[in-house]
């Protein structure tokens, strides 16, 4: 197997989990969003679906935005033309926005999850914020 497609292989690998992550954050975001409870003394200041449809609604213009960087790597056919290149340094640029905000998002989870929501309930929804909140820190 050469180096390109293992390469490929990888990056759509990881297209498919970020979209699809995004996805689940915006299902537990939208079904949850009147019926959870983060107790009677906590009122966050940004509700925990709130904060996991934005989470998710950024995954999905990321992963947009990462396929369509393929694609037009994959159309210009090795040529450096001057619409792909273009398409790259703006792919590039909301890469380098979304990391920046991802660290910020991340820690507002965090924050709402363990000094708000910590015995909140449905248990589901608090344990997927969890993995939700891991996940940014680690892509």
């Amino acid at each position: 197997m050469s180096f390109e497609t293992c390469v490929a292989a990888t990056t759509l690998t990881m297209l498919v989990l970020t979209g699809a992550f995004g996805i689940v954050e915006l299902v537990y975001g939208t079904t949850y969003q009147n019926s959870y409870d983060c107790g009677p003394d906590h009122t966050p200041l940004i509700s925990l679906t709130t904060w996991l449809i934005i989470a998710g609604s950024v995954l999905l213009a990321t992963a947009f935005f990462e396929l369509l960087s393929i694609l037009a790597v994959v159309w210009s056919n090795g040529s450096e033309s001057t619409g792909t290149m273009i398409i790259l340094t703006l792919v590039s640029v909301w890469l380098y926005l979304v990391s920046l905000f991802d660290i910020g998002w991340a820690v507002i989870g965090g924050i709402i999850l363990w000094r708000d929501c910590l015995d909140g309930s449905p248990s589901n929804l608090i344990n997927f914020s969890w993995v939700a909140v891991i996940w940014q820190c680690l892509t």
